[in-house]
C-alpha cells in the first residue's frame, strides 16, 4: 500500500482511495435507522467508483475485481476496515448527540409528531446539533420529515420562503438559549433573522 492515501469524506460509509495511477471512491450503504451497513444476500455490499478529477460526480462504477486490480486486494481490504471504523466512530458520536440538551428538548416533540423516517431526527438533526452546538435554531417537523436551520444564509432564506408559502400540517419551533417556543408559519421570516451568521472559513 505504499504511495496509497485514504481520505475520509463527510459520509462515514464513503472513503476516497488514491495511488499514483488512479483514484477510487469505496462506499457502502449506511442504514441511518439501524446504523449498520446494508447487506445483499447477507454480505455487505461495497461499491467502487473511479474518480478522474476533484469534484467528479459521474457514475463510473466498477466491480470489486477491477478495484482489486487497480488498488490491490490488500488496499481494498484496508478501505473496508477503515469504513467500518468510521461507522463505529459515528455510532459513538450519536450516543453523545442524543444526550445533547437541545436534542433532549426536541425529542418529546419528535416522539409525538414524527411517525416515519425518524432518522431525519435521530440521525441528521442529531448530527447537526452536536457538530454545530447552536444557541438558536429553527426546527420544522411533520409526520414524515424534519428540517433544521441554524444559520442565517441565502439558502436558509429560500427554504424559509418556501415553508412560509407552503400549506401543510407541519409544526414550527424556535429554540433560543435553551428555551423552545412554538411559532407560526408567518413568524418564520422574522425569526430567521435571529439565527447566527455562518462561521467564516479561512
Amino acid at each position: 500500500m505504499k504511495d496509497t492515501t485514504f481520505t475520509p469524506t463527510n459520509d462515514p460509509d464513503r472513503l476516497i482511495v488514491s495511488n499514483p495511477h488512479i483514484t477510487i471512491e469505496v462506499s457502502a450503504d449506511l442504514d441511518h435507522e439501524t446504523l449498520s451497513l446494508r447487506r445483499y444476500k447477507n454480505v455487505i455490499d461495497y461499491h467502487y467508483r473511479e474518480i478522474r478529477y476533484p469534484g467528479d460526480n459521474l457514475a463510473r462504477w466498477t466491480g470489486e475485481a477491477r478495484a482489486n486490480e487497480y488498488l490491490t486486494p490488500a488496499t481494498v481490504k484496508e478501505a473496508k476496515r477503515r469504513i467500518n471504523k468510521q461507522i463505529k466512530a459515528e455510532k459513538e458520536m450519536l450516543i453523545l448527540a442524543h444526550n445533547h440538551p437541545m436534542y433532549k428538548l426536541l425529542e418529546p416533540i419528535a416522539d409525538q409528531i414524527l411517525k416515519s423516517y425518524r432518522a431525519d431526527f435521530t440521525y441528521h438533526d442529531a448530527k447537526c446539533i452536536y457538530q454545530n452546538n447552536p444557541n438558536n435554531l429553527i426546527w420544522i417537523v411533520g409526520d414524515s420529515h424534519t428540517h433544521i436551520y441554524i444559520y442565517d444564509t441565502p439558502w436558509t432564506a429560500g427554504c424559509i420562503k418556501y415553508n412560509t408559502e407552503t400549506r401543510n400540517e407541519d409544526k414550527f419551533y424556535f429554540i433560543r438559549n435553551g428555551k423552545i417556543k412554538e411559532i407560526t408559519r408567518q413568524d418564520l421570516p422574522t425569526v430567521s433573522l435571529l439565527l447566527s451568521k455562518p462561521p467564516k472559513i479561512d
